[in-house]
């Protein structure tokens, strides 16, 4: 498994020094949020924003012909996650396609689309913002040009727990441990899951109405 994650990872730094110099990321990460403890040579495996926005793109299946991006909200001591599905143009983000809510803490989705809401059971746990004390280092460098570089870390784990059988590789900023790009490979509830995605304007500025579940779904007829 390790050998299959260092090849994934390679590809990941590769196609994210191509692609990255021009990704805005701005976070004001309160003290708690930055990595456990570093020395001189290898840093520790640290903890993602627990509250944050962003928005995603899938390098897999993002082209001219299929302009779409994912707004992310996700919220861990709510256990909530959101994902807003959007066509992408130059001007920006046009036109909202779906929105699903993710309710971990009660075991309910919610898909909402076109006025309406349907609600199924969701089958595996919410991602940790932490990574295991176990996690594996895999190096380091950084995006942009040297005189005004951004400085990260890459991470290999997996999550064995919680209906979840998956492989992830993630890159981080060094200074904050902000997601600058992630892979998932492997099962999440039964399904297989292979996504590999870049974060964008990435902020712990969210609003709370984000994480509401909204009156058209109280009452909501299941999937």
């Amino acid at each position: 498994m390790a050998g299959t994650a260092v090849r994934l990872t390679t590809r990941c730094l590769t196609v994210c020094l191509l692609l990255l110099p021009a990704v805005h990321v701005t976070s004001a990460v309160a003290s708690d949020r930055r990595p456990l403890s570093r020395d001189s040579h290898r840093p520790s495996p640290c903890c993602l924003p627990y509250r944050f926005q962003a928005v995603i793109a899938s390098l897999q299946s993002f082209s001219v012909q299929a302009r779409q991006v994912t707004r992310l909200y996700r919220n861990w001591e709510a256990r909530i996650q959101v994902h807003e599905q959007a066509t992408f143009t130059e001007t920006g983000i046009e036109q909202t396609l779906f929105r699903l809510i993710l309710d971990y803490k009660n075991g309910k989705q919610y898909m909402i689309q076109a006025g309406t809401c349907e609600t199924s059971p969701i089958t595996s746990g919410m991602l940790e913002p932490c990574m295991p004390a176990d996690s594996t280092y895999l190096g380091n460098s950084y995006l942009g040009l040297f005189a005004n570089q951004a400085n990260f870390d890459a991470w290999y784990f997996r999550r064995t727990d919680q209906n979840r059988n998956i492989e992830m590789t993630i890159m981080v900023t060094k200074d904050n441990c902000v997601p600058i790009m992630e892979h998932i490979a492997g099962t999440m509830g039964g399904a297989p899951v292979d996504n590999l995605v870049l974060f964008t304007n990435v902020t712990e500025n969210v609003n709370n109405s984000e994480f509401e579940i909204p009156y058209v779904c109280l009452g909501a007829n299941p999937m």
